[in-house]
């Protein structure tokens, strides 16, 4: 399988190596950057939310103990 459209009279085996390798690496990246972008956008939403909770919690804990 070939990603380029390659004329093969005239292809080289180079140029075959060439388009299998870059097919390749093409899946490769395209499943880190996917891996990359749920990483960025669901471990770092629930870190800040999680974050974010436990400041309020920590806040009303506090608040509890100054108003007995």
């Amino acid at each position: 399988m070939s990603l380029f459209l390659v004329n093969t009279e005239s292809s080289s085996p180079f140029r075959e190596l060439f388009s299998v390798f870059f097919l390749v690496n093409s899946r490769f990246f395209y499943l880190f950057t996917r891996i990359l972008f749920t990483y960025y956008c669901f471990f770092f939403a629930t870190l800040r939310y999680a974050h974010a909770f436990l400041g309020e919690v920590k806040n009303l804990s506090s608040s509890a103990l100054i108003s007995v």
